[in-house]
């Protein structure tokens, strides 16, 4: 799963994680773009998308490898 398959699944929009994480909605846009956003910033998306941060972390490398 992709971080946006994360919000969408949430169903959420990019405005509502933005609003969640304290971020721009482009700074939500270019983190699900380049897939690559730093652990710290990972933590944030999993707490406004609802999941655990554990659970993003391990879906994301299973889909990079």
């Amino acid at each position: 799963m992709t971080l946006t398959d994360y919000r969408k699944q949430a169903g959420l929009t990019l405005q509502q994680v933005a609003e969640r994480m304290g971020v721009s909605h482009v700074a939500v846009v270019k983190m699900e773009k380049a897939g690559n956003p730093k652990l710290s910033t990972l933590r944030r998306y999993a707490d406004a998308v609802g999941v655990a941060p554990e659970e993003l972390v391990k879906n994301l490398t299973n889909s990079i490898i």
